[in-house]
């Protein structure tokens, strides 16, 4: 071998070694960036997050639970949001109590009762993945949705409702179980589905109702272990602070297949629908008597909260990049 093959041989010899090395200390981060895709997003705590009443609104951002004030009744926001520590994929509260459903490992998920400085009081086990949640406008029931398959509340999906008495422990563990009825004299609806609990108060309730392909609202007692149905073509509802009405979800007619919202009188059953066109995801709710709050969700996944007046106007932002509003 002469000198030169030599020295070609060492320069090989180094290269290799310093593409062997750059691997070893580049692949194992990138590969960590890969696997930390389904995680939440590194947020720094700016302070404590507290579930005691007043014009604030609570959501979810990067995973983590959040507050922002509300000022004026035109709902404009100001200051700094407080972002919390707690981590929880849906999040409600209501007269100091929280639900917060979150991930407990890689197949399973649970529902967490929050006192109003968001300590864990209680834990029940999900039947699948989060979808909704709701609290008593009293604090004490709570109610969460969870996706057994499927991705979310449109397309393809089973669903299961989980309601809990927090002074009692009892849990109902699928409000499908319930006597649902047909209007107030129908026969009995087999093999439903029942997501997007609104509580009016510890007692009476309505739900999303799905039988044979139409989705019904209907209106419930935990007492009475009854559903009645009394619209069609109505999903997510959220009643009025005063019980009047409900914002909901027309299914299937917004942009992309996404829903329409709309806000229907309970006495009377007359509806307006908004002039919101980009597709409303999720459960509204009611910022106040005149404000509905709603997410928004963009093709590329991304969501936002967003509030409309109930006489019309145009859609205001209340937060980007964020999920899960509560109002406070």
């Amino acid at each position: 071998m002469s000198r030169s093959d030599a020295v070609r041989r060492r320069g090989t010899f180094r290269a290799l070694l310093m593409l062997a090395l750059v691997a070893a200390i580049v692949l194992p981060v990138v590969g960590l960036r890969v696997l930390a895709k389904d995680s939440p997003e590194a947020v720094s705590r700016t302070g404590s997050v507290t579930l005691t009443p007043g014009h604030r609104l609570l959501y979810v951002v990067d995973g983590h639970v959040a507050s922002l004030s509300l000022t004026g009744t035109a709902i404009s926001l100001h200051g700094t949001p407080v972002v919390s520590d707690l981590l929880c994929a849906r999040v409600y509260a209501a007269h100091g109590t929280g639900l917060c459903l979150r991930k407990i490992n890689a197949v399973a998920w649970s529902a967490t009762v929050l006192d109003r400085d968001l300590q864990a009081t209680t834990t029940w086990p999900m039947a699948g993945e989060p979808a909704l949640a709701r609290v008593s406008p009293s604090g004490r029931m709570v109610a969460w949705t969870a996706l057994t398959r499927g991705s979310s509340l449109s397309g393809s999906f089973s669903a299961v409702t989980s309601v809990v008495d927090t002074s009692t422990g009892t849990q109902v563990e699928d409000l499908a179980a319930y006597t649902v009825t047909k209007g107030k004299h129908g026969p009995r609806l087999h093999g439903t589905q029942v997501w997007g609990v609104t509580f009016v108060d510890d007692d009476r309730f309505y739900a999303t109702v799905s039988h044979d392909g139409t989705r019904y609202l209907a209106v419930g007692s935990i007492h009475d272990r009854t559903l009645r149905t009394i619209a069609e073509d109505v999903t997510n509802p959220a009643v009025s602070p005063d019980g009047r009405r409900v914002a909901f979800v027309r299914p299937g007619v917004g942009e992309r297949g996404r829903g329409l919202l709309a806000v229907m009188n309970l006495r009377t059953h007359g509806t307006v629908e908004f002039g919101e066109q980009r597709g409303v995801v999720d459960q509204p709710i009611w910022i106040d008597a005149r404000t509905i709050g709603y997410v928004v969700r963009d093709d590329a996944g991304r969501s936002s909260i967003w509030s409309t007046p109930l006489g019309g106007g145009t859609p205001e932002l209340l937060v980007d990049d964020a999920q899960s509003p509560s109002p406070l």
